[in-house]
């Protein structure tokens, strides 16, 4: 009984490595195999969202007709990244079969690394005979800007612009004040002094005149007794 125990252990290990070793040689046939463009439209991949985030769950779709084995693998610099929700891993990829026969749509999760700035998504469709490659290029949105800061800082040097032009024009109001002052001033002094001057030279030649009158009256009679 301990023997036939043992026995059914090897044998259920041997069909598990049996497995494992043939999917991995699947992989790879799969990843080596000749690509060919024929029928390729016959396929479609989708990926959403279009951009790539980090620690992102994407929805990855492939749809299409036919009985074939389908590969995912997300690469960057021919390294894959990320990781599969669903499906046989091999070497980083994700591997299903079976599709698309009764299952016309593949649809499964890849979740994103981080620091990664782009991605290929690749799904590798392939039968007895043929392998189609489909593939989607996720890039990072740098587009994106943070205008917060910036317009807060904008409007405290406009609030600091707008004092300090407040503050100029009232200096400037108060310093134009005062010249305008002066200058009434000045004007008004010199119309005083101008008034003066004018009564002074009428009052002299009314004097002149009346003294003139007072000669000629005392010359005249002088000149009749002569």
């Amino acid at each position: 009984m301990a023997r036939s125990g043992f026995s059914a252990f090897l044998l259920f290990l041997g069909l598990v490595v049996s497995y494992v070793n043939g999917n991995t040689d699947l992989c790879g046939n799969i990843l080596n195999g000749n690509l060919s463009n024929a029928g390729l439209s016959d396929f479609n991949l989708t990926v959403s969202p279009a951009h790539l985030l980090s620690n992102t769950s994407y929805t990855v779709n492939v749809t299409g007709n036919g009985n074939f084995t389908v590969l995912l693998q997300a690469v960057n610099q021919s390294t894959p990244v990320g990781n599969w929700s669903q499906g046989t891993s091999c070497n980083g990829s994700a591997l299903f079969t079976g599709y698309f026969g009764t299952n016309k749509l593949l649809q499964t999760t890849w979740t994103s690394p981080d620091n990664v700035k782009n991605v290929t998504i690749k799904a590798f469709i392939q039968n007895d005979t043929t392998t189609f490659l489909l593939q989607q290029s996720l890039i990072q949105d740098t587009s994106q800007t943070t205008i917060a800061p910036v317009t807060t800082t904008n409007s405290q040097n406009s609030t600091a612009s707008v004092a300090a032009t407040n503050s100029t024009a009232s200096v400037a109001a108060t310093n134009s004040t005062a010249p305008v002052a002066a200058t009434n001033s000045t004007a008004t002094t010199s119309r005083v002094v101008q008034t003066t001057s004018a009564g002074s030279i009428d009052q002299s030649s009314l004097i002149s005149v009346a003294l003139s009158m007072v000669l000629s009256l005392l010359l005249i009679p002088n000149k009749h007794r002569v």
